[in-house]
């Protein structure tokens, strides 16, 4: 596994493949895109699911990547699934919120030592963040960082798409 700490848009990132080409990403015609619920006391504040939801979907779509429905995943290779979790909590007394958010890429994948074995939803891709932010709006902008990210790995790896993958 490479481990390579980034500058931005989020402290760390990992892949399970090459950093400069994520193989992993290859090939993947379409995916589901699910964000997990916000606590209602951030909703009330203005950021929801929901919009984190519309943007990420919309992103992918302007980026050329089919957003799937749940029964169109269900057929595609691999059942790829892109999430997005933010997790915000609100520090006692400061109005700063302690967050979390991941931009993981999830999908069915075979051991190598033994095929007939599949791992469901396997982390193939992911970009995480960690910290303290006091505007929900810098929640927002480092969220776009995290999908940006993703967009700018899954062109990288299907720029070539008539390459073959190479076998490692």
């Amino acid at each position: 596994m490479f481990i390579k700490k980034r500058k931005k848009p989020s402290p760390y990132t990992f892949t399970i493949d090459n950093k400069d080409s994520p193989l992993s990403l290859r090939f993947i015609k379409g995916m589901l895109v699910v964000v997990e619920d916000l606590p209602s006391k951030v909703e009330k504040n203005g950021l929801t699911s929901d919009q984190i939801q519309t943007y990420v979907e919309a992103k992918c779509k302007r980026a050329g990547i089919k957003v799937l429905s749940t029964e169109e995943s269900l057929k595609m290779a691999g059942y790829p699934i892109l999430a997005v979790n933010v997790d915000l909590k609100r520090i006692q007394g400061n109005g700063h919120y302690l967050y979390s958010i991941h931009v993981d890429l999830h999908q069915n994948v075979h051991l190598e030592r033994d095929p007939q074995i599949m791992i469901i939803g396997a982390t193939t891709w992911t970009s995480r963040s960690y910290g303290i932010g006091r505007e929900l709006g810098h929640m927002r902008g480092k969220i776009k960082n995290h999908v940006n990210e993703f967009i700018k790995a899954y062109s990288t790896a299907n720029s070539k798409i008539n390459s073959s993958p190479q076998r490692r």
